[in-house]
């Protein structure tokens, strides 16, 4: 085996190991999420709800960065589009 087949194969290794830490990262997300449904008794259906599924991808086109308005920012906000 030459040094280039060398190199393939700790990549390949590496990033399969990549592929399961990524995996483990979003179970922890999903548990953290039902999680919070379950802790604030928010009724699961919400999931459902189009503004819910809206929200969620807004969150995420932001990216890791985001932070949440404050209590006081939504409770102004209230329900006022």
């Amino acid at each position: 085996m030459d040094n280039n087949e060398n190199n393939f194969k700790k990549k390949e290794i590496s990033s399969q190991e990549t592929i399961n830490q990524l995996f483990k990262k979003n179970q922890q997300k999903k548990v953290l999420a039902k999680f919070f449904f379950y802790e604030n008794d928010i009724p699961f259906n919400v999931t459902w709800n189009k503004e819910f599924k809206n929200m969620l991808d807004s969150i995420s086109n932001y990216g890791s960065w985001f932070k949440s308005s404050s209590y006081r920012e939504i409770k102004v906000f209230g329900g006022r589009c």
